[in-house]
């Protein structure tokens, strides 16, 4: 059987309509890519993935025009041998694969709102460490009461003060744990940078930064319910501020007795104003991070498992004969 010439061969009804199916979609593929620019989760891409996307960009069009060059070529009868057409049809059916596959792995992203939900873990985030100080300043506080009753309790004689204030110092104790916890928290949790998290998930890769404060946040549930049971932990503290307990009995003078209960008072209204609200903030942290995580490991595995696909036209190199 004679070889075609490659006027002929590109002359084919099947190849040319081939050819027009791949032009065409890569155009549609090209069109999709100029939309994706405009999305949030691109925005949030690191740099190394928005300068891959715009080489995948410039790679189609070239790609697809220089084989429109070429078939045109062929078919005035200007080219001897169809040699640079395959390798011209090669490179645009690469560059239709990879512009196709990461459009579509972006488009995932966006579906889950990946980038939105790394917002509001972030958001959240700030807002929790913004009560460290609140949560040192109890911590500190508590730290003094304690220290004057346990000198108190040390030098005191009578069996039932030195229970009261045995019970107060106990009650201290049930909320510094919590406290300390919540403190041990909210310094150490990380703060994750949306765009690494998105650019590493462009390539189904779980970023280390997010997994990290996931980790620093593993016990903030159980710190939320704590803290929360901070004031009526404080209770036996409290009683030491009632007619019942004359604390000059302990070996406070009446002054300092009267300086102790008002500080354990105004410690009391502290812990109902900060514990609740760390309490529900951690609780809150708890449940998005662990949604999020469960969205984002979802998306990766779609994106891992996205493919471009392939369709009748990467058959073509292999006909042009």
């Amino acid at each position: 059987m004679a070889t075609r010439t490659p006027d002929v061969v590109m002359d084919d009804t099947k190849i040319s309509k081939l050819l027009n199916d791949l032009l065409s979609d890569c155009l549609k593929i090209s069109t999709e890519a100029a939309k994706i620019r405009k999305t949030q989760t691109f925005k949030a891409l690191g740099s190394e993935v928005k300068s891959r996307f715009s080489k995948f960009e410039d790679a189609i069009l070239i790609s697809a025009d220089n084989a429109e060059v070429e078939r045109d070529r062929c078919l005035d009868g200007k080219a001897s041998d169809l040699k640079k057409m395959k390798t011209l049809l090669s490179k645009q059916l690469v560059a239709r694969d990879d512009m196709k596959e990461l459009n579509g792995r972006i488009r995932i992203l966006e579906a889950a709102s990946v980038d939105t939900k790394l917002a509001s873990v972030l958001a959240l985030i700030v807002i929790v460490k913004g009560s460290t100080g609140d949560l040192i300043m109890l911590q500190r506080r508590f730290d003094k009461v304690y220290k004057q009753l346990n000198k108190a309790q040390l030098a005191c004689k009578d069996k039932s003060l030195k229970t009261v204030l045995t019970l107060g110092m106990g009650g201290i104790k049930m909320c510094l744990g919590p406290i300390g916890a919540a403190i041990t928290i909210v310094q150490g949790v990380t703060t994750p940078t949306g765009k690494v998290e998105v650019g590493g998930m462009v390539d189904a890769t779980e970023d280390a930064g997010f997994n990290k404060a996931r980790k620093s946040l593993k016990v903030a549930a159980a710190t939320g319910k704590a803290i929360k049971g901070t004031p009526k932990a404080f209770g036996p503290v409290v009683i030491l501020t009632t007619a019942a307990v004359n604390l000059v009995d302990a070996g406070f003078s009446i002054a300092e007795a009267r300086a102790l209960k008002k500080e354990i008072n105004a410690l009391l209204v502290e812990i109902k104003r900060i514990a609740p609200a760390v309490s529900t903030q951690l609780l809150k942290l708890d449940a998005m991070t662990d949604s999020t995580d469960k969205a984002l490991k979802s998306a990766i595995g779609s994106v891992r498992s996205y493919r471009a696909g392939a369709a009748g036209y990467h058959k073509l190199p292999n006909m042009l004969k």
